[in-house]
């Protein structure tokens, strides 16, 4: 293979270099850890192409496209080196090159830095962002999805990375701040370095923040706090931060990160060591924890909808459309646009439902190709009656098939009503066909208002053929509400109105008492979606926001309820999209309040 001739360092230069990354050098002595010498040597291909976007000799990037015709998801990466001079873009050559094998397009940004003419504040951190920005401009030549960028970097440049996905909270005063920042999706940190006041305090790489930034953090503290990641929290965006379990001197800097980005109630930040990594070895792909790296990668790009590939198949989220899929395309699989839908509509693999109470809905006008689901045949006012609860598995296989649903197609649900899109899904998903069930976002509101056709034809559906493998423990009842209401670890969700909630109205489903579940938090599931947008749900900032008011901590049980079960199936949509253990009490207040169960009335929302 052929190398960059500047990656040849001479054997001095080498040990300055790893003398200037750590800050104690000798407590990777003797412990097998990769150096930077030892990445040096490493040899990758040139770049696809090496494109300018500004008029300085270290204004450009190293694009690396994968095989095929994209477009391609895109990773945008920035590399470490101390911020210093010496260390350029080439040490990087072997990761660009790794992920473009991979299947994902590599915008990798060469920028100036301190030692460079111009280098420091601020035109390190312009050059980082003009190269970000100039994304937009090498999309209309190269096959690039710009709906699917995760911002990537290692060290210096792990800080990079997140301050790229944070810029947008920057004040318009501040002399970095853009009205049009590239937008990125989400973030892979590799030992980053993001808290510049702790490091200009413990005089990395020879001070070399106080040289970047012009000055202390005592002397400049807008800058700093323009700078700094740690201090743009919460970023916003899901984040993958990758820490090695051997890196004694950035390992603290990205956990302390992590800490202070959870104490800001950043919910999309995860933190993951690579027990055997050492500074260099996460970015080299000859090493133990590349596979790791590698995994991080694919996940950051699973938490946008995104893998590689020239096109998005039937398990990605597919964008276009305004509120959660253009602002964060969270929960793959489980949302589609009405771009996605036009595009999959005469695929055998994917069958379109259109839920309707009655069938006249659907002859007004539907999706072409669609086909009519009965929620009759779904749910049913049960015995005793409570409400509309889910009908046994052999009752919902049957309507299924009917609707021509067979083994191995993908199901996309949509309505007039997200209620009873979200009912749908969540019946599919307790029947365990969640993880192949969709929803149009904005359901068939969203497909008129951009003008797509609809059919008034009534469509010979052939009938299916379905296996059903119910999920055990989802659906709950009041016992396990009663059981389980002092649970820490347990958040009940109430999603009727707040004057349901309250028991100041009638919504009690003709039962003596009015209010609602003690300890249960007030939620109207209306709050979860924009009415200006044809019902499409929030962004996912949005959506992460309304759940952790209600006290829900990643990881804990969220179990929701309403008046029969309806409205709180859209709650464990929104729940399960979110990543939580989701729990559908289907009998909801009209169970519970024709038993002889503890309620509260009052407008307290806990």
């Amino acid at each position: 293979m052929n190398t960059y001739p500047s990656r040849l360092l001479p054997p001095v230069l080498a040990t300055v270099v790893v003398a200037a990354f750590l800050v104690t050098p000798s407590a990777a002595v003797g412990q097998g850890l990769m150096s930077f010498s030892e990445l040096m040597a490493l040899e990758a291909p040139p770049p696809t192409h090496r494109i300018a976007y500004g008029p300085g000799p270290l204004e450009f990037g190293n694009l690396r496209l994968p095989k095929g015709e994209g477009p391609f998801p895109v990773v945008l990466f920035v590399h470490g080196g101390c911020w210093l001079s010496q260390y350029d873009i080439s040490h990087a050559a072997p990761l660009e090159q790794a992920w473009a094998d991979a299947g994902y397009a590599v915008w990798s940004i060469e920028y100036r830095r301190v030692g460079n003419a111009g280098g420091g504040w601020p035109g390190t951190y312009e050059d980082v962002a003009r190269g970000a920005d100039h994304l937009r401009t090498i999309a209309a030549t190269y096959p690039l999805n710009l709906d699917r960028v995760v911002a990537a970097g290692h060290s210096a440049g792990g800080s990079f990375a997140l301050w790229l996905a944070a810029r947008g909270h920057l004040p318009r005063n501040s002399s970095l701040w853009s009205a049009v920042p590239l937008k990125v999706q989400a973030v892979l940190a590799l030992a980053p370095a993001p808290n510049l006041s702790d490091l200009e305090q413990r005089g990395v790489c020879g001070h070399v923040v106080d040289s970047l930034m012009g000055g202390p953090s005592k002397a400049f503290p807008d800058r700093y706090a323009a700078a700094s990641p740690m201090q743009l929290t919460p970023v916003g965006v899901p984040q993958i931060l990758v820490v090695g379990g051997r890196d004694v001197s950035w390992g603290p800097s990205g956990r302390a990160y992590y800490a202070r980005a959870k104490e800001a109630g950043d919910g999309q930040v995860e933190l993951r060591v690579a027990p055997e990594s050492g500074h260099f070895d996460m970015i080299a792909p000859t090493t133990s924890s590349w596979p790791m790296v590698m995994e991080a990668l694919r996940d950051a790009f699973a938490d946008i909808g995104g893998s590689p590939g020239s096109a998005p198949d039937a398990d990605e989220v597919a964008g276009g459309t305004p509120g959660l899929l253009a602002q964060s395309g969270v929960g793959p699989g489980m949302l589609v646009s009405a771009d996605w839908v036009a595009a999959h509509e005469h695929d055998p693999d994917v069958v379109i439902l259109q839920a309707e109470t009655q069938k006249e809905r659907f002859s007004q006008g539907h999706v072409p190709g669609a086909h009519f689901l009965d929620m009759n045949a779904l749910m049913w006012e049960g015995d005793p009656p409570v409400g509309a609860q889910m009908r046994t598995s052999e009752d919902i296989d049957a309507a299924l098939e009917a609707a021509g649903v067979s083994d191995g197609q993908r199901v996309v649900v949509y309505s007039n009503s997200p209620l009873l899109e979200t009912r749908v899904w969540t019946t599919l998903d307790i029947m365990g066909l969640g993880d192949r069930a969709s929803v149009l976002d904005g359901g068939l509101g969203v497909w008129r208002q951009d003008g797509r056709p609809v059919s008034t034809d009534t469509p010979t559906v052939a009938p299916g053929s379905l296996t059903l493998h119910p999920r055990e423990g989802v659906v709950v009842d009041s016992d396990w509400i009663v059981r389980h209401l002092n649970d820490p670890s347990l958040t009940v969700l109430d999603a009727r109105t707040e004057h349901e909630y309250a028991g100041t109205d009638n919504g009690n489903g003709g039962n003596e008492h009015h209010g609602h579940i003690p300890g249960a938090y007030s939620l109207p599931w209306e709050e979860f979606v924009d009415r200006r947008q044809s019902l499409l749900l929030h962004s996912r900032e949005e959506l992460t926001a309304l759940v952790r008011a209600s006290g829900a901590a990643d990881g804990s049980t969220v179990a929701v309820y309403c008046l029969t079960g309806v409205r709180a199936s859209f709650e464990y949509f929104v729940a399960r999209l979110l990543g939580y253990d989701a729990k559908l009490y289907d009998g909801s207040w009209r169970d519970w309040a024709s038993k002889d169960l503890p309620y509260v009335t009052g407008t307290s929302r806990r």
